[in-house]
């Protein structure tokens, strides 16, 4: 649950984002906004993703409408980020997805964001970008809400 903040002195330190179901790529661009100001604060020496891929909308328990597009957009950012801070110390630890056609394009997402390579995403994604509706109302709720929670121990929320 996201008011689960972490105790003693990592009261404020731990940070989860929930989504609705049905969370597309831009709802997801949306959610990201909130961590580059946190990790800009926090100055990471390294900065470890579990990379779970049961977010991609054809995963069988995900319940999300992603594609690899936004896996890939969001390994660059986030690699950005890992420069910018971190002498680009990252790591990307492969945690989940379930669904074997669409995984291993998602990590091929992911690889090319880190080699600062070119991705096209496969073309039967392209029907995928059309199933979802956009929660950007319930994420800002979640967002505004979770920005209180934290304000108190993050000067940059």
């Amino acid at each position: 649950m996201f008011d689960e903040l972490g105790q003693d002195e990592g009261t404020g330190k731990n940070i989860n984002f929930p989504v609705p179901e049905g969370i597309t790529n831009e709802d997801f661009y949306y959610c990201l906004e909130l961590l580059e100001p946190i990790l800009n604060e926090f100055q990471p020496a390294h900065i470890i993703v579990a990379a779970g891929f049961d977010m991609y909308y054809a995963d069988p328990i995900g319940n999300c409408m992603l594609t690899s597009t936004a896996y890939n957009h969001f390994a660059a950012k986030i690699l950005k980020i890992a420069e910018e801070l971190c002498e680009g110390r990252i790591s990307f630890v492969l945690e989940g997805g379930y669904d074997m056609i669409g995984l291993p394009y998602c990590v091929e997402a992911v690889l090319k964001a880190l080699l600062n390579e070119k991705y096209e995403a496969p073309v039967f994604e392209k029907d995928a970008l059309l199933l979802g509706e956009s929660n950007i109302e319930d994420l800002k709720k979640i967002k505004n809400t979770l920005t209180k929670l934290l304000s108190p121990y993050w000067d940059t929320i």
